[in-house]
């Protein structure tokens, strides 16, 4: 990873300087304009500024495989371009214990309750995924008009 980091955006102001701040504090790091797939730190609102972040600790550095900015959408944001950020993770073992984590107490009772995805259980998953739920779905999206997207609108798509 580049230690200079690349942004189309030229201008700073004081929230991006205590973004910054915090970063170098707290031995954190951006992603953007640094990593495969946006080295060159592309805008990621109204394709004029940068302020939206992937920012990860040293230690998950060597996950990273890349980050990028998507195409801007009416139907993700009024403003913002979506973010992809692609992690490869090494596990010696399928389940991991969580008493093998070196976290808190407290966190680790709360992992507790979640179980690993059971690849033996994958046709039993695909077949319980109604495609016509998800046809209708998607096609009640593209039906809405995104000069007034409402969230009262994307209610109704939801509770429906």
């Amino acid at each position: 990873m580049s230690r200079i980091r690349n942004s189309c955006d030229k201008t700073k102001n004081h929230f991006g300087n205590l973004l910054l701040e915090m970063c170098r504090n707290n031995n954190l790091f951006i992603l953007n304009g640094r990593v495969d797939g946006d080295k060159e730190g592309l805008f990621t609102c109204r394709q004029s500024s940068v302020v939206d972040y992937f920012i990860c600790t040293y230690n998950l550095l060597s996950c990273v495989v890349n980050m990028s900015v998507l195409d801007f959408s009416a139907h993700f944001s009024d403003v913002h371009s979506p973010l992809n950020c692609k992690l490869v993770f090494n596990s010696i073992d399928n389940i991991v214990e969580c008493d093998d984590i070196l976290i808190n107490d407290l966190a680790c009772h709360e992992r507790k309750g979640f179980k690993k995805w059971d690849f033996e259980k994958e046709a039993e998953f695909l077949r319980n995924i109604d495609r016509n739920k998800i046809d209708q779905l998607n096609d009640d999206l593209t039906m809405l008009n995104t000069s007034i997207l409402a969230q009262e609108n994307i209610n109704k798509i939801v509770e429906s």
